[in-house]
Parts: C-alpha cells; structure tokens; sequence
C-alpha cells in the first residue's frame, strides 16, 4: 500500500506550518534578546562595580558593607548577595551617584 496523494500534501502542508511557527517563534525570542542588550550591558557596568567593592570589603576583613542598589534585573535579593558573598550586604539608594 503506498501512500496517497491526498495524505502526502497533507504532511507537507503540516511540516510546513510547524517550521514557520518555529522560524517565527526563534525570531521573535532572537529580536527580544537583542532589544535587552543595552538593558542587560548597563546592568553588567553597575554589577561589576558594586562585585568588587564587596569584594574588597570581604578581602579587608569586614562583616558588612553598604553599597548603592543595582536595579535588579535577576530578583536577587540583599540575603541571597550575603548568602554568596559570605558578608552582610546592604543597600541605600543614598548612595546612588
């Protein structure tokens, strides 16, 4: 028994539509990425500054630091930072400059 004609367009008509609704769905998550990039940069500057000033305040010996909040994009809060960085941390927009 083959396969008939009708069945035939069939799948090709359905593997058509799930590549496109592929295609479609990888292009829109590739331009959602690209249009948070800035986000996403401008986070990584502000992290990398506030990384290293708790950094040298657990090199220095301290057991808290105070240090101007990052917006956070990733929902890490102040106890999961203290939790990683072995050191109380803590935020104050006084030190936003």
């Amino acid at each position: 028994m083959g396969i008939d004609t009708r069945s035939l367009q069939l799948f090709k008509v359905t593997a058509l539509s799930i590549f496109i609704l592929f295609t479609l769905g990888t292009l829109r998550a590739t331009y959602k990425a690209m249009h948070l990039q800035p986000r996403f940069a401008s986070y990584a500057l502000e992290w990398d500054k506030v990384d290293q000033l708790i950094r040298q305040a657990k090199t220095e010996g301290y057991d808290s630091i105070t240090v101007m909040p990052v917006k956070n994009i990733t929902g890490l809060s102040d106890k999961c930072v203290s939790s990683y960085y072995g050191l109380e941390v803590k935020t104050d927009d006084a030190l936003i400059k």
